[in-house]
């Protein structure tokens, strides 16, 4: 299986992601590394004499910003597809609307302690944060679950937060006072006829593009107890995603919502050479390759940056955190596709993220293929997706109030879409409640994330909690005109992810920090992005946090953004950050 792109291909989208202006910059004074020396003038970006975008370098070596134009749906050559229904589905009778309920208040003694349910976590992270409180365990005060509802009459509002917890106060956990009550209303069980009709579109011939076909939900609301797998070529569209639209209510404890494809991921052939150029800048396309025989135009490839010790040691990654970083854990791989070999020339699809040099290890490339079940060409458009949760589930854990919040995840959604597919798309979402992740691009490449808004998340305020619009392991990914609220990572990276990835002209309302998290990841655009109130944009060296996240990204760009706070800071090698406008 090949990753379709469209050719000829014109090099505009990238004045659709708003960063034609990025011509008016001159690079800054960073740090500086032996191989290399930065240009301290000159533009950036300029426009060619056809019009099109021209990528100066930024370092004597040729280093380049990266051309982000290829992330998206078959790399934003083409708008996203209209295709026609197959199956059309209206909702079951006697479906209510979800109209959510209020949990109770909570019941203040005569002595003012509160008494209500908090959920805390996993174990170990409560013998981490509580300890004065773990000293007074007992079988009578806590319940014994992995996610621990706690039950008891406390000294404050600021329950775990501050330990305040008082063994004199212990009461016993009832069964009426455990009971479930959910957020949301339940309904007729439409899982298995939804999943029947996706089934049968996708067993239907392709059209000469790859697809079968769409499944249309009527308006009206749909309850779903399981997650919905679609196939490839098929598309699931609603008739709205606001609340007079079509509503898809699901009860997924810990679960996922829509799977778009179970991951793209590439096996490796016995076929590998080095690069043999001492020095392939970054956000480049074309370099030389030991031997060219066995490649062909067409293939798909890995191309690695080949760290080595030296490199570990040039960033400081090898001391001075919990879990030094190690060469062989950090090859980096770009998934690419040979579009022209001249002698011991290849030239690749999209640039690479990556620079290569051979004073921190060069670089490689190994052909690779899709195993045959990766899918393709899925889309998910016009739905509201509401997940119910336990209301009585609350917690006061790192409460930006001072009281308590909403936190279950035992009953909630984990996840709202997940994107694991080669060209898919969501567009045109509202997604309420999620406990982890909104939308997931989870081993997809060449995806569009655009107009989804990610509303009321259910959860602790904790970590690997409220990544809204996440990246992870995924490239060729952009994120556009997206909305997020009280997240923690509104829009967040993973480790190691190798560009390119662009969340563009996206808002966040109260949320956290949305940065390259983890590790590594390189190739990542913010362009235009809002934060109101709390929060900002990152790009730095993590340190020990996270059990040694250390260079947490690298060819970053932040352009045009506004937020409370922006924070960047460069590698002591070629790859650099820049924060404009």
């Amino acid at each position: 299986m090949k990753i379709k792109r469209e050719t000829p291909r014109k090099h505009v989208p990238l004045q659709r992601l708003g960063c034609l202006a990025l011509m008016l910059a001159s690079p800054a004074l960073f740090a500086q590394a032996p191989v290399h020396r930065d240009n301290q003038n000159g533009a950036l970006v300029s426009v060619g004499s056809d019009g099109t975008l021209q990528y100066l370098p930024f370092t004597d070596k040729g280093d380049r910003i990266m051309d982000y134009s290829y992330a998206g749906y078959k790399a934003s050559a083409v708008p996203l597809p209209e295709i026609p229904a197959k199956v059309t589905l209206d909702p079951l009778p006697g479906s209510p609307a979800p109209i959510r309920k209020k949990a109770p208040p909570i019941n203040m003694a005569a002595d003012n302690s509160p008494k209500v349910y908090v959920v805390d976590g996993k174990k170990s992270f409560h013998k981490k944060s509580c300890r004065r409180l773990n000293r007074h365990r007992s079988e009578d005060w806590f319940s014994v679950t992995e996610t621990t509802y706690r039950l008891g009459r406390l000294s404050g509002m600021d329950y775990c937060s501050r330990c305040k917890a008082r063994a004199q106060d212990r009461v016993p956990i009832s069964e009426e006072e455990l009971s479930v009550k959910m957020a949301y209303p339940d309904g007729p069980d439409s899982t298995a006829r939804l999943q029947a009709a996706i089934d049968k579109v996708g067993a239907m011939p392709a059209d000469e593009e790859g697809f079968r076909g769409a499944v249309v939900l009527r308006r009206g609301t749909y309850y779903l107890k399981d997650r919905i797998y679609l196939r490839t070529g098929v598309v699931l569209r609603g008739e709205g995603s606001g609340e007079d639209g079509t509503v898809l209510v699901f009860h997924v404890p810990d679960g996922t919502g829509l799977t778009l494809g179970e991951g793209v991921k590439p096996v490796e052939l016995d076929l590998t050479t080095l690069i043999t150029d001492p020095y392939v800048p970054t956000g480049s396309r074309s370099f030389n390759i030991q031997d060219p025989s066995g490649f062909s135009v067409g293939d798909l490839i890995h191309v690695t940056k080949t760290t080595n010790d030296a490199w570990v040691r040039t960033l400081g990654m090898h001391q001075k955190i919990e879990k030094p970083w190690t060469a062989n854990a950090y090859q980096l791989k770009h998934l690419r596709e040979i579009t022209a070999i001249e002698g011991t020339t290849i030239t690749l699809d999209v640039p690479t993220a990556d620079g290569m040099i051979n004073e921190h290890g060069g670089g490689s490339i190994t052909k690779v293929e899709l195993p045959p079940e990766t899918s393709s060409l899925m889309g998910v458009e016009h739905l509201r997706l509401i997940s119910n949760y336990n209301a009585n589930n609350r917690s006061a854990l790192r409460s930006r109030t001072g009281g308590f919040y909403e936190a279950d995840e035992e009953e909630n959604m984990r996840v709202g879409i997940r994107i694991g597919c080669v060209n898919g798309w969501v567009r045109d979402c509202v997604i309420l409640h999620p406990a982890r992740k909104a939308v997931t691009a989870h081993y997809a490449q060449f995806a569009t994330i655009r107009d989804v808004k990610a509303l009321q998340p259910v959860s602790t305020i904790r970590g690997a909690r409220r990544y809204t619009f996440d990246n992870n392991d995924s490239s060729k990914i952009l994120f556009y005109k997206c909305h997020s609220e009280f997240g923690r990572h509104d829009f967040v990276t993973g480790s190691r992810d190798a560009g390119p990835i662009a969340f563009v002209r996206g808002t966040v309302y109260k949320g956290g920090l949305s940065e390259t998290h983890q590790r590594w990841a390189s190739g990542v655009l913010y362009d235009n992005i809002r934060i109101q109130d709390i929060g900002g944009l990152g790009a730095f060296n993590r340190g020990n946090m996270g059990s040694g996240q250390g260079w947490s990204g690298v060819n970053v760009v932040m352009w045009n953004c506004v937020a409370p706070t922006i924070r960047i800071q460069n590698p002591p090698t070629p790859e650099q950050n820049f924060a404009i406008g």
